[in-house]
């Protein structure tokens, strides 16, 4: 997967049980300037004193070198905390 800097944005409604579930949009642009644009829906729940998220990602690219990711579809999953935004995170493509 390629390195670069991403930016983004995600609406979140946090239940009063600590659930919660969003959606996002965002845009990344690689260390050689190609740009793809990512949507994100996610779910979360609190677990051992974290947050625990699962969450779909699709990407979308006019670049030719990265046109392999129009057809991806990515299960993220990670795990951390909303109040110091430090988390782990590992992402599977879904076949």
């Amino acid at each position: 997967f390629p390195s670069g800097r991403n930016m983004g944005t995600m609406n979140i409604v946090v239940r009063p049980d600590g659930h919660s579930s969003g959606t996002g949009q965002g845009i990344c642009t690689t260390q050689n300037g190609d740009m793809m644009v990512w949507k994100c829906y996610a779910l979360s729940k609190p677990e051992a004193g974290k947050d625990k998220n699962i969450a779909i990602i699709q990407l979308m690219t006019t670049s030719q070198k990265l046109s392999w990711m129009n057809s991806l579809l990515i299960v993220y999953e990670s795990i951390g905390d909303m109040k110091t935004m430090e988390f782990s995170s590992t992402g599977y493509e879904w076949k």
